[in-house]
């Protein structure tokens, strides 16, 4: 099974706390194999490269949990 991350797109999006001081959020959106897009958002700085791999690890015992694929490696 393909459990290949493909399509990554990263983008940064400001957005405003209560205060009416910027934050940015940064999105990372992507494919594993045939499956997705899937969106994981987190706050700039917060996107360090284990909080990444750690999401998409997420989605992919996800995915093999509902059948989708059968069990995989780890990221």
């Amino acid at each position: 099974m393909d459990y290949t991350i493909s399509h990554l797109q990263v983008t940064t999006q400001p957005n405003f706390d209560r205060r009416g001081n910027v934050k940015s959020n940064v999105q990372y959106s992507y494919f594993i194999g045939d499956h997705g897009p899937f969106v994981d958002t987190f706050l700039e700085g917060e996107d360090t490269a284990d909080a990444v791999r750690a999401a998409q690890q997420k989605r992919i015992n996800h995915l093999a949990a509902v059948g989708a694929f059968p069990a995989g490696p780890q990221l």
